[in-house]
């Protein structure tokens, strides 16, 4: 899956996604119009596209149509956190507990719930951060 984010600050961005989460870049480009680079991780790729221009809106908060939030994979939530926190990320909640009410497990007898918290980014895109997963692989 590959997923492109518009960013105000090409290098700061890449630098959080990076350092944070263990992406790798793939790739760059430059247009008339705009600066991209390409991130992947996990099989995906992150595209952080910053234009010349600043665009005129930014993705609305709270509920709305479109793209709420990005999830990130991490073994351990708890270091995850700590490091997000040393970088100077804003971390918007408290880790919580998701336990779906119906869900079928994967195997016989497998804890479905997992851990998780959301994170902003340097242009507040909000990240969550979770630690295991409720759905197959």
């Amino acid at each position: 899956m590959e997923v492109a984010l518009v960013v105000n600050d090409l290098s700061r961005s890449e630098k959080f996604y990076r350092e944070l989460f263990g992406f790798d870049r793939v790739g760059e480009f430059t247009t008339a119009i705009n600066s991209a680079v390409a991130l992947s991780r996990d099989g995906s790729v992150l595209k952080l596209i910053q234009y010349q221009e600043s665009p005129d809106q930014h993705n609305p908060p709270g509920r709305a149509y479109g793209l709420r939030f990005l999830t990130l994979e991490v073994p351990d939530l708890e270091h995850a956190v700590t490091r997000c926190r040393e970088f100077g990320a804003t971390i918007d909640g408290v880790p919580a507990r998701f336990q779906p009410v119906n869900s079928t497990p994967r195997q016989s007898g497998e804890d479905v719930s997992c851990w998780y918290v959301f994170v902003l980014d340097p242009d507040g895109n909000r990240i969550e951060v979770r630690a295991g997963s409720p759905w197959a692989h």
